[in-house]
């Protein structure tokens, strides 16, 4: 049997519950954003990824490699008898993880599959572990099937595919929920702000400065999201862009120094925040954008999600 999880947390409580069973795999990597393409191999996505993730949050790209190597590696050493329990919780983070090793686990022919839902607080008494395990379920292979189908829309050059997948797939794990989050990574129509860009902006607006109080409160709002701090500050490093006019500012107090990032606060919402949030120009406009929301590419805002929640081609 083995075990999958995400998180060193979960990891390290699964490996103290007293009827473990097998080797606990720990998933590292963050499927919940970063560049994704239908035609790029596994080793092409990696290195994709990596390159990436060192350019927009400075995680070194060989060290990203190097980890997700080891995954797909360790993924591909599992002999086809073997029994594999797959511990996920209900959020855009994980469900979008599950959704990928769903997919995995369906190429490489293995045929024990079992789904434990796990709740998102990772304090659980081992009374919690035995109830959760005894109540997973096995993963038939009608939903390994669909699963690829849904991992095809995420990984989709355009949005268009996500919304159809709602329209008209049934349940499938909780992925209508998070891919309903995951539409609001899309930048609105009517500012060019995705949501959770939104929010930050608007409790910098309300006198808040400090990334991590801004992350907790915006988490808080997301129940579903699974946000994580290394994704938020990704996404308020793009609006303090040295390119174009930022939004926001953390280099405005005197002495402040110019290596200051978002995390270093404080945090100041410029002018160019200040319109934008006031719909009066749009945040595209000033900033530019080039972004990845799963396999569809944000070059100039061309996709935006409109008022009724349903991603349009932008023509602004």
């Amino acid at each position: 049997m083995i075990h999958i999880v995400n998180g060193e947390e979960w990891g390290e409580r699964l490996r103290t519950w007293t009827r473990i069973e097998g080797e606990v795999f720990v998933w590292r990597e963050m499927m919940d954003f970063g560049p994704f393409s239908r035609d790029w191999t596994i080793e092409e996505r990696i290195r994709h990824r990596a390159a990436f993730f060192e350019e927009r949050i400075g995680f070194p790209r060989e060290q990203m490699e190097m980890i997700c190597r080891y995954q797909e590696q360790r993924l591909e050493r599992i002999p086809p008898s073997t029994s594999v329990a797959l511990w996920y919780n209900s959020d855009r983070y994980d469900q979008l993880t599950l959704l990928y090793l769903a997919v995995r686990i369906r190429q490489l022919g293995l045929k024990s599959v079992f789904l434990v839902e796990v709740p998102q607080r990772t304090t659980v008494t081992e009374a919690d572990l035995n109830q959760l395990w005894d109540g997973r379920w096995p993963m038939e292979e009608r939903e390994l099937e669909r699963a690829e189908g849904a991992w095809d829309a995420f990984v989709s050059p355009t949005p268009i595919a996500v919304h159809r997948w709602l329209r008209e797939e049934l349940f499938l794990f909780h992925l209508h929920d998070a891919f309903r989050c995951h539409l609001e990574y899309l930048p609105s129509e009517r500012n060019g702000l995705n949501r959770v860009e939104e929010q930050a902006l608007r409790l910098v607006q309300e006198g808040y400065d400090d990334f991590y109080e801004i992350f907790q409160r915006v988490a808080a709002e997301r129940p579903r999201d699974g946000l994580t701090d290394v994704h938020f500050a990704a996404i308020l490093n793009e609006l303090t862009a040295s390119e174009g006019r930022p939004l926001l500012d953390t280099n405005w107090k005197e002495g402040s120094s110019p290596d200051r990032t978002i995390t270093d606060g404080p945090i100041r919402l410029t002018s160019e925040g200040e319109a934008v949030l006031a719909g009066e120009v749009d945040r595209v406009d000033i900033l530019g954008m080039d972004w990845w929301w799963g396999g569809t590419r944000l070059v100039h805002g061309r996709w935006r999600l409109n008022a009724e929640g349903t991603p349009v081609e932008w023509k602004g």
